[in-house]
């Protein structure tokens, strides 16, 4: 699932921003279309990868188990590109109802699934089938939507000047985003060199349940602020009023929630799923700051696509890679204290964020 979450970031080669820059919607359309022939070779490309050099990937990473499951791969890119096109088509055509449903029906398969298999049989099975379940269900309802919705348009369209006019997404956006998700992952190395895999698990659960609002209520204020800050940037020069909105709702609907888990983390982590668990309400404690900046600013971060200004969103993610990994092998090196580590991390996560914030504050204002 680490695997695909990195190289799903790159199946449509970041070409799915163009179908919410375009102002007509032929050419919205014909960007959606692009992306979904980008992700069928995609995905075939992984797929002949696996099947000629599947056993050596599982040794590579020291699990030779796993060859069994990288057949599925391939399944998991294919529709999770699909579902990334679809959507912004669907946020172009301001069908947020739809999305929510959507957002909700993949959430929840995962949980159902995964517990239902997981009741009958051990392993990693019922993990696995939910997270295909939850990338493929979600993306039909998306699909039969974009052909209802969909304008006719010429049967032979060229897609070349797509590419062309949108070539910083490939070029800066890709590689931002793939790095980026990279980055994330990173602290589960390094716990895992500090406490072993009890830590990792303190850290996903923590993870999961402090993103929870950001992949529900801050994802879909995402969906409307950029169909609504494409449009006034596009006739207006600037968005910088609906920038500031946003930021306000989203920091008054965060403060009090993550405030208690900042106070309250270890005792609210005990009583929800039991005593074992409150070393990840600590840990929740040290992050919750951390997603309250992500629930507040990561909707907002899309302005720099809309002023094309994707370079310096590369450079953000670059210093932001760099810097990780610094701090990382520092802590290592000068402390064993998990949480100074967590602490570290948060405060370099910080920096980088408020910068990146302020420049998309100069960005909203136009040139």
């Amino acid at each position: 699932m680490m695997i695909a979450s990195v190289i799903i970031s790159m199946v449509t080669l970041q070409y799915h921003h163009a179908i919410l820059l375009e102002k007509e919607d032929e050419a919205a359309q014909k960007a959606v279309m692009l992306c979904i022939i980008i992700s069928v070779a995609f995905s075939v490309t992984i797929l002949a990868v696996i099947l000629i050099f599947g056993h050596a990937i599982a040794v590579l990473l020291n699990d030779k188990a796993i060859s069994v499951w990288l057949i599925f791969l391939p399944i998991a890119i294919f529709f999770n590109g699909l579902n990334l096109a679809l959507s912004t088509w669907t946020t172009r055509l301001k069908a947020f109802k739809l999305l929510s449903y959507n957002r909700v029906l993949g959430a929840v398969l995962i949980p159902l699934v995964s517990i239902g298999i997981g009741a009958f049989m051990a392993g990693p099975t019922g993990l696995i089938v939910a997270y295909l379940f939850s990338s493929i269900l979600p993306t039909v309802l998306l699909f039969r939507f974009f052909f209802y919705k969909r304008k006719p348009v010429p049967v032979v369209s060229t897609y070349s000047y797509l590419m062309k006019k949108y070539k910083k997404l490939p070029f800066y956006t890709l590689p931002t985003e793939t790095l980026s998700t990279f980055t994330h992952s990173l602290p589960l190395y390094f716990l895992n060199h500090f406490s072993g895999v009890a830590a990792v698990g303190y850290f996903n659960l923590s993870n999961r349940l402090l993103g929870m609002p950001s992949q529900t209520i801050s994802a879909s204020v995402a969906e409307v602020f950029r169909q609504k800050a494409t449009i006034e940037y596009n006739h207006n020069g600037n968005c910088y009023r609906l920038l500031i909105t946003t930021v306000k709702y989203l920091f008054l609907t965060s403060f009090l929630p993550f405030l208690a888990i900042m106070l309250f983390g270890p005792q609210l982590f005990a009583f929800a799923f039991g005593s074992k668990w409150a070393m990840a309400g600590q840990f929740s404690q040290i992050l919750a700051f951390l997603f309250m900046l992500k629930f507040i600013m990561a909707p907002v971060s899309y302005v720099a696509f809309i002023a094309g200004k994707q370079e310096i969103d590369f450079l953000g993610t670059m210093v932001f890679f760099v810097s990780t990994v610094i701090v990382s092998f520092l802590a290592l090196k000068f402390t064993s204290n998990i949480f100074t580590y967590l602490l570290v991390y948060v405060l370099n996560f910080t920096w980088i964020y408020l910068i990146m914030f302020f420049l998309n504050i100069k960005f909203s204002k136009g040139k």
